[in-house]
């Protein structure tokens, strides 16, 4: 009798299991989309790891990959903050290609990727210069005997974000290196747009904090 009770325990523990597992698996929709940037392809990828997460993301170009979650509560804050999470985590790293720029990437896709409100996506790339020629995402090798460092961040045909440091680069290259930059972080947008199409993400109305005067 023991038996058969221990038996049907089991079972309704498997049955439990089995029906949390259909519905956790009904929310995930693991998507991957690539980018090509020159001769190097930045894969973007959702819906296998950390979904719980109101937005996730993995970014990977070679073998380094970034993992970014976003968790914003739903209530206003009584601040001016908005009460957002959004933490990078470092999954693994080639020792040939940087994981900085990918977490810039990974934490756009993360947030266009939920229902957070805000105004992204945006792409972030780094643009070398090593004998006369422009690389994107250069290796670090390729770094080592670059004459530019610059990270270029934008959204819609904008910068919002350069950082360079360089030696003796002329005023017209480093503009064109600007641009290019520019060029393939409007790829990287795209890319980022096409996985929330995908996932069909309806992003929640803001509400408005009502702060007490005092």
């Amino acid at each position: 009798m023991r038996y058969f009770l221990r038996l049907g325990h089991s079972f309704a523990r498997l049955q439990v299991r089995l029906c949390h597992q259909s519905v956790y698996s009904s929310h995930s929709n693991p998507r991957r989309v690539g980018v090509d940037l020159g001769e190097k392809k930045l894969e973007i990828a959702s819906g296998r790891l950390a979904r719980f997460a109101d937005g996730s993301a993995v970014v990977q170009l070679g073998e380094t990959s970034v993992m970014v979650t976003a968790v914003s509560k739903t209530k206003p804050s009584s601040s001016q903050f908005m009460p957002l999470v959004v933490i990078c985590n470092l999954l693994a790293v080639d020792g040939v290609n940087d994981p900085d720029v990918l977490a810039i990437n990974a934490a756009s896709a993360a947030l266009a990727l939920s229902d957070i409100p805000w105004n992204g996506p945006v792409g972030a790339v780094r643009v070398g210069l090593v004998d006369g020629e422009l690389l994107i995402n250069p290796t670090r090798a390729e770094m080592s005997s670059s004459t530019l460092n610059l990270v270029v961040a934008g959204r819609s045909e904008q910068s919002m974000m350069i950082e360079a440091s360089a030696e003796n680069v002329l005023q017209q290259d480093f503009c064109h290196a600007v641009k290019v930059g520019i060029k393939h972080t409007q790829q990287i947008i795209h890319a980022i747009q096409q996985l929330a199409r995908e996932q069909k993400i309806t992003k929640r109305t803001p509400v408005q904090a009502l702060l007490s005067s005092s």
